[in-house]
Parts: structure tokens; C-alpha cells; sequence
């Protein structure tokens, strides 16, 4: 007798053909254990594999939403607006917190730096935003600026993370991931009120 060879042949004689409907109830009617067992093999990484995707997405999600906020809020800055509102450190903060649209902002995890230059050349050796204890860093603040002058402001914010596959530093420890925003320019030429 000869094989075909498109119906392969077991041990005891030809293999049925199942259609694809027949063979997931097979597959679900199956209590051998094998089932089980290759689900627990190739089932969990998977699932890991999608919450660290999904995570990590969000994680975009809301950094690009930080930067978005940070280039509107700065705008204020670079028209003169938040001068004349008389902006200081909690209400620039305030203002970058309220424009965060897609996430609940906690004031508590988010921290704002704004200083102000001559020339783009005083820009160096700013101080960290989070220091290495995994802390707002010290010494930031913010600096009320005039007409042409150059402006740093930066904000970084605790995004807390439900795993730590995406801690990239010891400063990402505890939980959560510091995203970070920095917006450079200078001011235009807006009339002060003096």
C-alpha cells in the first residue's frame, strides 16, 4: 500500500483530516495535560509580554502628553502671559498640571524648573531633576523673565508603574518612572507693564 503523501499515517492507520471548527473542540475536549502544560510554557511570557507592551504604550502616551502641556504652559512664558498674570512657581505648575488632559496630574509627582539666560551660551551644567535617591532634586525653582531673554523650563514627572521592566536606572526604582519634559527658547519682544 502506498502513502499519500498530503494524509499522513500514524501508528494504527491514517490520521483523520479535521476542519479548522473541529479541531478547537478537539483542543478543548482534550484532558491529556499536554494542553495545559504548553499553555503554561508559551501562556504566561505572552501575557507578560502584552501587559509590558501595553505599559510601555502608555508610558509614551503620557510623556508625549508632559511635552505637549510643558510647550503650551511655556508658551504663557514666551508671550509675556504668564508675567503679566504674575505667574510664580505653583502657578506654572498648576497651569502644567491643568493642561495634562488625558491623565489624573498629581501636584505631589510632578516638578517644574524655569531659569532665564542672557544668551544661549550661560546654558550649562543645570542641576539634576531627580537626584540619585531617586528625589526631586534641590534647587529648583523658577525665575521670572523679560522681553528677549533665553528660557530653560523643564518639568519631570512620577509616573507610577505597575511592573519594573521599565526601570532603566536606580532613580526609576520604587515604582514609578520619571518622565522628563524641556523646553528651550526665547522670549518675544512683549511690552512689560512698566
Amino acid at each position: 500500500m502506498t502513502q499519500d503523501p498530503l494524509r499522513p499515517e500514524g501508528p494504527s492507520g491514517p490520521l483523520p483530516t479535521a476542519r479548522p471548527g473541529r479541531r478547537w473542540r478537539l483542543f478543548a475536549r482534550d484532558r491529556s495535560g499536554t494542553t495545559a502544560i504548553e499553555f503554561a510554557i508559551l501562556g504566561i511570557p505572552f501575557l507578560v509580554l502584552i501587559g509590558g507592551i501595553l505599559e510601555f504604550g502608555v508610558c509614551f502616551l503620557v510623556n508625549r502628553t508632559l511635552d505637549n502641556a510643558m510647550m503650551e504652559s511655556a508658551r504663557l512664558i514666551k508671550t509675556g502671559q504668564a508675567q503679566t498674570m504674575g505667574f510664580d512657581k505653583a502657578a506654572f505648575k498648576a497651569d502644567v498640571c491643568d493642561r495634562l488632559t488625558t491623565m489624573l496630574c498629581d501636584n505631589a509627582r510632578l516638578e517644574i524648573d524655569v531659569r532665564t539666560f542672557d544668551n544661549f551660551g550661560q546654558i550649562s551644567n543645570l542641576p539634576p531633576m531627580v537626584g540619585v535617591d531617586g528625589n526631586f532634586g534641590a534647587g529648583l525653582g523658577y525665575t521670572e523673565s523679560g522681553p528677549g531673554q533665553i528660557i530653560v523650563a523643564r518639568a519631570v514627572y512620577a509616573w507610577p508603574m505597575a511592573s519594573s521592566l521599565l526601570a532603566t536606572s536606580p532613580a526609576d526604582a520604587g515604582g514609578k518612572r520619571y518622565l522628563y519634559s524641556t523646553q528651550v527658547f526665547r522670549n518675544e519682544p512683549f511690552q512689560t507693564g512698566n
